[in-house]
């Protein structure tokens, strides 16, 4: 009798302090991250030294990342978001543009943020993309998908390349 009664009371201080309040704080990785997974891949063309990348040989300076999926790269004004899924994916854009994937991002959830890429990438023309594109199985409102459109609207993508691995 007594054992059960150590067991009950050992299993209620398990109980109430595996359920205290902790400040645990999710946080986003680092660009080390990112640029340690760009330095791992063998693209055909692509280089990556450090914080540089080089690209359709023109050097890119790493700016920042995106969730640890994508790295922001900058040359002046052209902007190149490079995304190791599998190939490599680049798409080049301006500096509005990657603040606009951001915010987009934002809207359809951090796990869906491959796919806001992924929908960049394959649309056949990377000016006219659609909202539906890139929400895919985000669970997002009719406002929710009006913001989408009109951040589009603004947002200026250039060439998109899929450079696969060696």
């Amino acid at each position: 009798m007594k054992f059960l009664k150590y067991i009950l009371i050992i299993c209620t201080f398990l109980f109430v302090f595996s359920c205290k309040k902790t400040n645990l704080t999710v946080t986003e990785p680092g660009p080390d991250y990112i640029l340690s997974k760009l330095m791992n891949g063998i693209w055909d063309g692509v280089n990556i030294s450090g914080d540089i990348l080089n690209f359709n040989g023109q050097d890119y300076k790493f700016e920042d990342s995106l969730l640890g999926i994508a790295g922001i790269f900058a040359n002046e004004n052209e902007y190149v978001i490079a995304a190791p899924l599998g190939n490599l994916v680049t798409i080049t854009t301006d500096g509005g543009s990657t603040d606009g994937v951001k915010e987009i991002i934002d809207i359809v959830g951090q796990q869906n943020a491959v796919g806001v890429i992924n929908g960049i990438a394959s649309s056949e023309d990377p000016s006219n993309i659609k909202a539906e594109d890139l929400i895919g199985s985000a669970q997002v409102t009719e406002e929710e998908k009006n913001r989408i459109e009109e951040i589009l609207g603004g947002l200026s993508f250039g060439k998109v390349e899929t450079v696969p691995s060696k």
